[in-house]
């Protein structure tokens, strides 16, 4: 947050947001400095509350793995499940690949949305695959 930009009264308002209270009679570098200092004790205690334990879990950070494992077994079957992995390694890499670099570049860069995490990409990875092979089947029949 810029406080350089904001007025005196601006720094009270958010000050009390925070639970700081400024007086106006000093001077609007020493109200900075204190809302900096504020600010600062702040993070900690707001950080520690919004971060998750590492230990939760996140079902939206595997769901690549069981749509994997659809495409691994359905693949397997009537074959082995080694002959199964060449067989889905090769529709991640033929399918996949490009589709979920397009579909990143319009939604985080055409869209202005943020940038993905790491399981959002083996999610749209995942998506990615199994639409072109469903599209796929319903061409080549």
């Amino acid at each position: 947050m810029n406080f350089k930009k904001m007025t005196k009264q601006q720094l009270k308002e958010y000050g009390e947001t925070i639970g700081v209270n400024l007086d106006l009679k000093r001077k609007k570098a020493e109200l900075i400095d204190e809302l900096n200092k504020a600010s600062i004790q702040e993070r900690p205690v707001t950080s520690a509350t919004s971060i998750k334990s590492s230990t939760e879990f996140d079902i939206k950070q595997y769901i690549w793995v069981a749509l994997f494992m659809v495409l691994l077994v359905i693949n397997a079957e009537g074959a082995n499940y080694s002959y199964a992995a060449g067989v889905v390694t090769n529709m991640i890499v033929k399918d996949g690949l490009l589709l979920t670099l397009i579909a990143w570049a319009i939604m985080t860069k055409g869209m202005k949305r943020e940038s993905w995490e790491w399981y959002d990409w083996l999610n749209a990875l995942a998506y990615t695959t199994i639409v072109a092979r469903i599209i796929y089947i319903a061409i080549t029949g």
